[in-house]
């Protein structure tokens, strides 16, 4: 009898033990998932979206110009001279309303640029030119492409730098990412593009179809190699302004191909290439400028657009990274385009910084997952 006792006792035992052991089994369970449900939450904040849908260009061949007698004949017979020279007055008023307009957009380019010697004498594009421009008639144009490899060397210096400038734009990833970054600052090329409509959509079409992710993984690798003892060190601890605005386009790259790329969902065009050639608001074209820490002019009147909130979007993420030039500027901007457009038409605030708790958090919960597998391991097996 008394051994029967002891038997069911002990029997009782390993069932308690068990249930136990199945019930600590259970409770590590729900901790994994509560915790792999909370780390799959942890997310950065949200970039705005770029969409890109494909601009169709029509690349058949132009018409053919017309003779100088079948343009005088579209003319009827009934103009006076006097109303013939009328005219030729208002289109001389036009022009020179838009060479003031496109000289300050030179200046505009060149506020933090070094000054230069050179002039160059814009013009308004004509519904002609844009007509019998091909495609291919040009090249593409090149970051510093006016600027000899020995611009980049301090005084006192060796030639490591230019090496170092002259090997990158000639890097086949670097010319594969075709990074529009490094060309809004120094290409002479490039300004001579933003003059046409269809010579700047060929140029946004050739950078905008690059890997953004590789390309940006890239150019910030260049931007730290920049700055080493062996390359460029030098220049940048003595503020050489073109070695500072080759780092600057390097960082800004990201952030720029967003800005640039984006399209209008209702026209399918290019944010920027109306910004840059509409004389109708000239001032969207300084808000193309502020990756690279230069603030949006006091006089200058952003549209109150589709462009311009979206754009804007795109720099307030990208301002979450507080030593990005952009974090510099945007709080500003974003006031001068809320006055003009209303309260909240874009974000006023900085967004919550970018830090290392955004690559922290997903190690701490892998080491406590890894713990409790452990310890569920142990628990099995003991089973």
């Amino acid at each position: 009898m008394f051994n029967q006792l002891i038997s069911a006792a002990v029997e009782r035992s390993k069932t308690n033990i068990s249930t136990r052991r199945s019930c600590q089994m259970r409770f590590a369970l729900l901790i994994i998932a509560f915790l792999a449900t909370l780390g799959s939450a942890a997310t950065v904040p949200a970039r705005a979206t770029t969409r890109i849908p494909t601009l169709l260009v029509d690349t058949s061949p132009p018409p053919s110009p017309q003779s100088s007698e079948e343009l005088l004949d579209i003319f009827p017979a009934y103009i006076s001279e006097p109303e013939l020279r009328h005219v030729e007055e208002v289109e001389s008023d036009q022009s020179s309303d838009a060479m003031l307009r496109e000289n300050g957009e030179m200046k505009r380019r060149n506020a933090k640029a070094a000054p230069t010697a050179a002039t160059t004498t814009l013009s308004k594009p004509t519904s002609a030119a844009l007509a019998t421009l091909s495609p291919t008639s040009s090249p593409l144009p090149e970051p510093f492409d006016n600027t000899p490899a020995s611009a980049f060397q301090s005084s006192g210096s060796t030639d490591a730098c230019p090496k170092f400038i002259s090997g990158l734009l000639s890097n086949p990833t670097f010319k594969s990412c075709y990074p529009l970054s490094m060309m809004l600052q120094s290409s002479t090329g490039f300004f001579q593009a933003e003059k046409s409509l269809l010579s700047i959509v060929q140029v946004l079409d050739a950078t905008c179809k690059a890997d953004s992710s590789t390309c940006a993984t890239f150019m910030n690798q260049a931007a730290t190699n920049l700055t080493m003892a062996g390359n460029c060190k030098t220049e940048v601890e003595q503020n050489q302004t073109l070695v500072l605005q080759a780092y600057d386009g390097l960082l800004a790259y990201k952030t720029v191909y967003a800005a640039t790329c984006l399209q209008n969902p209702t026209s399918s065009q290019y944010c920027f290439a109306n910004a840059v050639t509409n004389l109708n608001t000239p001032s969207d074209a300084y808000l193309y400028f502020l990756p690279y820490g230069i603030a949006l002019p006091g006089s200058s009147n952003p549209s109150c657009s589709w462009c311009t909130q979206q754009t804007m979007d795109i720099y307030y993420s990208a301002s979450a990274v507080r030593s990005s030039l952009v974090a510099g500027v945007y709080q500003a901007a974003a006031r001068q385009v809320n006055t003009l457009c209303g309260p909240n038409y874009v974000n006023g605030t900085l967004p919550p910084a970018s830090s290392g708790v955004h690559a922290v958090r997903p190690a701490i919960y892998a080491t406590t997952l890894a713990a409790l597998c452990a310890t569920l391991v142990t628990l099995v097996s003991a089973l």
